[in-house]
């Protein structure tokens, strides 16, 4: 016989089960979207960087201005901020694909209840 907080965790534990089989999607969308926000954002930042050493009297042998430094350094944050998106896509994508169907032990103790009640 279970006490009342027992019950009480345990259907905590049923509604985050079920609450995760529909999380477990936007979670994927959200990494699938940092993924591709921060390949946009370094991308844009590459192409605007390439286009500072283009042009008449541009060139890597040329000396850099004070205003093409300061250009390139508001790109360098932009291509680090990329850099976080694409890491914490990977990393959120990593996380929801690992627990999938939810984690191995809320399961096996669901399951555990479920046939203590059913016999």
């Amino acid at each position: 016989m279970l006490t009342e907080d027992q019950r009480w965790a345990l259907q905590r534990l049923q509604k985050r089960q079920k609450h995760w089989r529909w999380f477990r999607w936007v979670a994927l969308a959200l990494s699938i979207g940092l993924l591709v926000g921060g390949v946009y954002l370094e991308v844009t930042s590459m192409q605007a960087i390439a286009g500072l050493t283009r042009g008449p009297g541009k060139g890597f042998d040329k000396p850099a201005t004070g205003f093409d430094l300061f250009l390139a350094a508001i790109h360098i944050k932009a291509i680090t901020l990329a850099e976080l998106f694409r890491a914490g896509g990977i990393g959120l994508a990593a996380i929801v694909i690992w627990s999938w169907r939810g984690r191995p032990v809320d399961i096996l103790l669901l399951k555990a209840v479920d046939q203590s009640t059913q016999q």
